[in-house]
């Protein structure tokens, strides 16, 4: 019966959880994410996620997790665990974001020197072409 499985894995310890969804138990990594997503939604949310990209983020998260799963060995708590995956994801977002405005800010500097902006380093296309 569904509703008895789901009572079983919302009485289980995250460490039984986690050996179960080692084994391919999706319902017991589901759990997981049922108890611990809004906190790592609030933990990126103070690291300054806003709503949709807070989700976002945990959300990868919480895949990065499954995928990893056999690797968590409750030497810490999972919460723990999934918190630093989803922090290190963000982190690496925001790096990607600041590279990428970077270069779109230089593009721009770029664009306009050419437009007009550096008048020595013009070429005279039909002189070029001559």
């Amino acid at each position: 019966m569904p509703g008895s499985r789901h009572s079983r894995f919302a009485s289980l310890h995250d460490v039984e959880l986690c050996t179960l969804a080692a084994t391919g138990e999706r319902r017991a990594f589901g759990e997981l994410v049922r108890r611990h997503g809004s906190s790592v939604r609030g933990l990126l949310r103070r690291m300054g996620a806003q709503g949709a990209e807070a989700d976002d983020v945990a959300q990868d998260a919480f895949l990065a997790a499954f995928e990893r799963i056999a690797e968590f060995r409750g030497e810490g708590t999972f919460a723990g665990w999934v918190k630093r995956i989803a922090a290190r994801a963000y982190l690496r977002r925001l790096q990607k974001e600041r590279r990428i405005g970077a270069l779109t800010a230089e593009q721009a500097d770029v664009d306009a020197k050419g437009a007009g902006g550096d008048a020595e380093g013009r070429i005279d296309l039909d002189e070029a072409l001559k």
